[in-house]
């Protein structure tokens, strides 16, 4: 992943044409992008660094739509010209952080300066102890110094350090809406969202259907349900709410709701008199009564209905959508209980058909599931199963939905400490369970009920941990479902279960809003967590996303979450974008204080619209009603909030803001880009130049590239297709440009015939100063394309190859080939010989000054400058293929390396390789893994170490993943030999690009070895 910006001060939250350099003594905005990425990845923060220890702490990113930059900061204020470096910080798609550094120059005039006050009052600079944590360093001669733990500073650790825009005023930090805390670390919703959560309380709602001939199946039902209210006895309060829905030929008669406890006298067969069907219809419209039920009963959060009919729905394209908004709500648990018509009805069961489908739709997007009882006598049996296994306080924590059986069927369950019971419920032919404990051992749970193609497992005392579920059915073409629970024994218990609510946010610093996530816009996920500990805040969370594309479940979402102390919903994800009325399976996972993870589970759906945000009332568009008076969401007014708010000079247009130019979102609140801006560059189709010295010294260093370039370009064109679109070659010497080569990479002939060319001349030393600065212009300005110049791409690559000393005589030219290389984000590396006789060991008796220009291009081109003894060139230029898709984590420069320096970075979830560059007389480098525990890290490996260039002065060490099974090491290569497979080249070389490579050969030792190691020789040929 890389990234691309810069700075603009006109028009600012607007402009899509950022410059490269920001402006001194103004405010510019930060305009961001990121590459090579894939959603929910995003850019974060940024904090900028620069001279004279000028910090900017980190600062949240905010983000604009229809713009090719569509990350931006306001604002960056440069207050001396000089040189910078932007810090940004994001998240990849997997949840993991990942860190980007990009040097720029503040330029332009500068403003006035005025020199800082000095203080009347000397400050101490000796300390004695060190406060908030700080740890005293002594120094002897009674001297020391304190090192301060995080956010605090001053010369004994006392003063606070505000970040997040906060302002340090009198020792104590104020901070800016959002934040909150000692040092305004910890996010604060403004508004607080305020919601209640409790669902200690759920209410039992059943919508029957009343016919003649449901005498017995009422009965069950009744049955079933005496038999659960006396098992739950021991907490008699638990189940105080019950609801009775009684249909038939479209009219629908709610039962009183019964605020006390359910009592047996709460008879179902007793309610339905009178309410039997006189036409006795085969298919119903009943989705009606399910809409009444949502709408005029006294629901709760997380309550479970069952709908028991023996008739197919047909009124599901009238009401199913309404159904699905109210719901969104109250998110009660749907289930369909589709009872087998008597034989005198002669209806046609059929669980195919598109009623029982719409059964199948709605119960599965609330977590529910429909399920078919062909034995009438069997009602009970599977009511009470069901009932008496999941009702009282169960966590769902699993569920999966498929098409056919064969696709994806394998799950991991994480059971946190003290779980009481397991429970699986399954609905599919020929369905099996095979689940491995976290000790490896086989777990049979016992068969609660089993009806056709309908099964309740469950499983006590099970241990904490990981467990892998497999799902197996005989028919694996047909349709399947399942849903795992965390369930409480009936009994009471003193270990409470970990709730998890989620809703949808619009951003870091926003409570919920939104109840279901909506197409065409950000959905931040959120979570409130209850009953888990007090340890909140070192909790790590994480969620994954699920949908079933192509009759196939695709992860389409990972990442993980940051927590929020001062919102009602602590947990907050990055941004997503779903698919509309696409059915979202989530799985929350917390990890506590003893390593054991708690697992959430269950369904979101894509909306087209925003759907209600609270309980359905007469209120519109998410008002709540409060004192017969609705009290509207944002951007709503009017008695039934129904007038639509635009803003910056919207208008509302049929309930639809048209945004004003420049304007976007359902609002107008979004800042949009009035016309695109050029395609960021992306660091592919880039030229890649080699400017060689041509003189006795210099022809030393072109024979090493010869024995070595040819090797690295092929691996180069063949791997990284698109990275390099043209070499360059031009030779230079005392007097000037010698020639140029200007080729593209699909054709090198005449690139490598010149520089054979060069390699064998015998050229005439003059002075020891020689023009690399007019080779550098020529390759800027006098590359042509017939009449036309050709421009170097940015993120162009410049090696250098000098044995002299750059004659700097013309500093005008300097400038302005400085000043272009910075502009187009060239990477210049500089491969010099030494000459250790010398005192500095440059060449020609040079200085360190002689060569500041070069480091100068160099360090802002995110380069290097490589003192080299004789034949480490052709080492060296082996870091070049480790240039592609490469973003620098980290840059450390001093200028006393005398003693331990240790760096500490981050790496993503993309990383392949980490290359170490290092300069510096007798450098030592190691990498470690830093993972909380030991203070000194884990040593890496040399098992992934690849020392590219190694000598008194360089090192370029790389540490890669180790290679994929069935591919071997061979130097910075991972390689592969099949024994068996017979083909012809083109085949071969097409299998070799499926797999991320490209056709071996043997350019050079360590291939050529490997090739004789694999193949065969015989008198036969080879094989």
């Amino acid at each position: 992943m890389t990234i691309s910006g810069g700075f603009q001060t006109d028009d600012r939250d607007r402009n899509d044409f950022p410059n490269d350099n920001a402006a001194a003594h103004q405010f510019n905005y930060i305009l961001l992008t990121l590459h090579g990425s894939r959603a929910p990845a995003a850019l974060k923060t940024v904090s900028v660094v620069g001279p004279d220890n000028y910090v900017l702490r980190p600062r949240q990113l905010d983000k604009r739509y229809g713009c090719q930059y569509e990350f931006y900061f306001d604002s960056l204020f440069c207050y001396n010209r000089g040189s910078y470096a932007l810090i940004v910080e994001g998240v990849d798609f997997l949840g993991n952080l990942f860190r980007r550094v990009a040097p720029f120059e503040c330029v332009n005039q500068p403003g006035p300066t005025t020199d800082s006050p000095v203080p009347s009052t000397p400050q101490p600079t000796n300390p004695t102890s060190c406060a908030n944590g700080g740890v005293l360093n002594s120094e002897g001669l009674g001297k020391g110094t304190c090192i301060c733990q995080d956010h605090w500073t001053g010369y004994d650790c006392s003063q606070a350090v505000c970040i997040n825009g906060g302002t340090l005023l009198k020792g104590k930090c104020f901070c800016s809406v959002g934040f909150e805390g000692v040092h305004c670390e910890q996010v604060k919703c403004e508004p607080n969202a305020n919601y209640g959560f409790g669902v200690d309380r759920p209410t039992l709602v059943f919508i029957v259907r009343a016919r003649s001939s449901q005498n017995l199946i009422m009965q069950q039902v009744q049955k079933a349900i005496d038999e659960v209210v006396a098992n739950l006895q021991f907490d008699p309060t638990y189940l105080a709410r019950f609801h009775l829905v009684i249909f038939n030929d479209h009219a629908a008669t709610p039962s009183k709701s019964c605020s006390e406890r359910i009592k047996s006298n709460a008879d179902i067969s007793h309610n339905m008199r009178g309410f039997c069907s006189l036409t006795e219809r085969c298919p119903y419209q009943f989705y009606r009564s399910i809409l009444q039920a949502l709408t005029d009963v006294s629901l709760t959060q997380g309550s479970t209905v069952y709908v028991i009919t023996d008739a197919m729905a047909d009124d599901q394209s009238e009401f199913s959508e309404s159904i699905l908004q109210m719901n969104s709500f109250w998110r009660a648990t749907i289930n369909f209980i589709y009872v087998q018509p008597a034989p005198e009805d002669k209806c046609i069961a059929d669980i195919s058909d598109p009623g029982f489908r719409a059964f199948d739709d709605v119960a599965n997007r609330f977590g529910g599931m429909a399920w078919q009882v062909q034995d009438r006598n069997k009602v009970h049996d599977v009511l009470y199963g069901h009932m008496n296994s999941i009702l009282y306080k169960s966590q769902l924590m699993l569920t999966l939905d498929r098409e056919e059986c064969s696709k994806g069927l394998a799950k991991v369950i994480q059971l946190e400490k003290n779980t009481e019971t397991l429970v699986f419920v399954a609905k599919g032919r020929g369905f099996s369970l095979d689940i491995t404990s976290p000790d490896g051992r086989p777990v049979k749970p016992r068969t609660i009920v089993k009806e056709g193609i309908f099964t309740v497992w469950r499983w006590s005392t099970p241990l904490a941990g990981a467990y892998m579920v497999r799902a197996v059915s005989d028919t694996p073409t047909t349709s399947c479902s399942l849903r795992a629970y965390q369930a409480s024994d009936q009994s009471l218990s003193s270990n409470s279960q970990t709730e998890a609510f989620w809703a949808m946010s619009t951003d870091v610093d926003t409570d919920a809003m939104m109840y279901q996530p909506t197409a065409g816009m950000d959905n931040y996920p959120v979570f409130h967590i209850e009953d888990f500990g007090d340890d909140y805040d070192h909790a790590f969370s994480f969620l994954n996303m699920y949908a079933v594309r192509d009759g196939v479940e695709k992860e389409v979402y990972a990442a993980n979450g940051l927590y929020r102390g001062g919102c009602s919903f602590q947990f907050y994800f990055p941004s997503f974008r779903c698919r509309p009325n696409e059915n979202l399976h989530y799985e929350f996972n917390l990890r506590g204080d003893e390593g054991f993870y708690v697992q959430r589970a269950g369904v979101m759906t894509c909306f087209n619209y925003i759907p209600t945000p609270a309980a359905p009332t007469d209120c519109q568009n998410g008002g709540v009603k409060y004192n017969e008076t609705c009290l509207c969401q944002s951007h709503y007014e009017g008695e039934h909030c129904q007038t639509l708010i635009c803003e910056n000079g919207g208008t509302s247009v049929f309930g639809v803001c048209q945004c004003a130019a420049g304007w976007a979102g359902p609002f107008c609140i979004f800042p949009q880009c009035p016309s695109s801006g050029p395609l960021p560059s992306y660091g592919y189709g880039v030229d890649m130049a080699f400017l060689v010295e041509i003189s006795q010294k210099g022809i030393q260093q072109i024979d090493q590239l010869v024995k070595m370039l040819p090797d690295i370009i092929r691996d180069v064109g063949s791997q990284h297709t698109e990275w390099i679109d043209r070499l360059v070659l031009i030779g230079y010497d005392w007097q000037g440009v010698l020639g140029m080569v200007d080729m593209p990479m699909s054709n090198t002939k005449k690139f490598f015939d010149t520089l054979y060319d060069w390699a064998a001349s015998n050229p005439t030393d003059g002075l020891c100063h020689v023009r690399i600065w007019k080779a550098l212009d020529t390759l800027l300005n006098d590359r042509k394309d017939g009449n036309t110049q050709r421009v170097l791409p940015d993120r162009s690559i410049i090696n250098i190859i000098e044995a002299s000393i750059p004659n700097d005589g013309d500093r005008d030219l300097i400038s302005a080939i400085s000043e272009e290389l910075l502009e187009r984000s060239v990477i210049t590396n500089v491969f010099l010989s030494n000459d250790w006789n010398t005192e500095e060991g440059f060449p020609c008796g040079g200085k360190t000054t002689d060569f500041r220009h070069l480091e100068q291009i160099v360090r802002r081109g995110d380069g290097m400058i490589y003192t080299l003894g004789n034949g480490d060139l052709g080492r060296a230029v082996r870091m070049i293929p480790t240039l592609f898709s490469s973003s620098i984590v980290y840059k450390y420069h001093s200028d006393d390396c005398g003693r331990q320096v240790k760096v500490f970075f981050p790496l993503d979830a993309y990383t392949q390789t980490v290359t170490a560059v290092v300069y510096g007389k007798g450098a030592a480098l190691e990498l470690r893994r830093h993972d909380g525990e030991r203070r000194e890290g884990h040593l890496i490996s040399d098992d992934s170490r690849i020392d590219i260039l190694n000598d008194d002065r360089n090192q370029v060490v790389e540490f890669r993943n180790p290679c994929d099974s069935d591919w071997e090491p061979v130097s910075q290569y991972c390689m592969y030999y099949s024994r068996t497979l017979r083909t012809n080249f083109d085949d071969a070389n097409a299998l070799c690009q499926s797999m991320g490579g490209f056709m071996a050969d043997d350019l050079n030792n360590d291939k050529n070895e490997w090739l004789n190691s694999e193949i065969t020789i015989s008198t036969h040929g080879c094989s």
